[in-house]
C-alpha cells in the first residue's frame, strides 16, 4: 500500500512536468501540433551540446519502459491468467508469451501513425477495463477473478462499440 502511494506521488510529479513542457511549447509556439511538443522543445529550447544526450535519454527511457512492460505482461499472463506457478521449466513458456506479446506490440505499432495515437488507443481499453477493479482494490474491497474478467469484457466491448459505431455520429472520440 505504501509503494502505491509513493508511485502515485511520482506519477503526479511526472505529469506535472509533462504539463509544464506542454505549456512552455504552447507559449513559445501556439500554432504547434501537440504531438510535436517534445521534438520542438528539443530543437528550440535545449542547447546544441545537450540535444543528443536528451534524445538518447528519451530513447533509453522508452526502450527500458517497453522492456519492463513486456516482461511484466509476460509473467503476469503466465501466472495470473493461466494460473501457473513460476518454475525453471516455465521460463520457456514465459519466453513464448513474450514473443507473442512483442509481435502484437509490433503489429499495433504498424497500425498507427504515431505513438500518441497508440497510447490513446491502449488507454481507451485500459481505462474502461481495469479502472473499476483497480478503484475497488484501492478502497480495500476484495475483487474476485470473475469481476475482473467481466470488467475486461465489458470495457473492451464498450470501447469497440463506441469507437466504431458512435464516434462518427456524435463527433466524440472514445480515445
Amino acid at each position: 500500500k505504501q509503494a502505491s502511494l509513493y508511485y502515485s506521488a511520482l506519477v503526479v510529479v511526472f505529469w506535472f512536468f509533462v504539463g509544464i513542457c506542454g505549456l512552455i511549447a504552447h507559449i513559445k509556439a501556439p500554432e504547434l501540433d501537440p504531438r510535436m511538443t517534445i521534438p520542438y522543445l528539443v530543437d528550440a529550447v535545449i542547447p546544441i551540446g545537450i540535444k543528443g544526450v536528451v534524445i538518447a535519454g528519451i530513447l533509453s527511457a522508452v526502450m527500458s519502459t517497453a522492456d519492463s512492460d513486456l516482461n511484466i505482461a509476460s509473467i503476469s499472463a503466465y501466472r495470473d491468467v493461466f494460473g501457473y506457478k513460476i518454475t525453471s521449466k516455465g521460463l520457456s513458456r514465459i519466453r513464448n508469451i513474450s514473443l507473442l506479446l512483442g509481435a502484437g506490440a509490433i503489429a499495433l505499432a504498424l497500425l498507427f501513425k504515431n505513438i500518441i495515437d497508440i497510447l490513446f488507443f491502449v488507454l481507451n481499453f485500459w481505462s474502461l477495463s481495469f479502472m473499476f477493479p483497480l478503484i475497488l482494490g484501492i478502497l480495500g474491497l476484495r475483487v474476485g477473478y470473475k469481476t475482473v474478467l467481466a470488467a475486461i469484457v465489458c470495457g473492451t466491448i464498450s470501447a469497440l462499440v463506441w469507437n466504431y459505431m458512435f464516434t462518427k455520429s456524435t463527433d466524440i472520440n472514445g480515445t
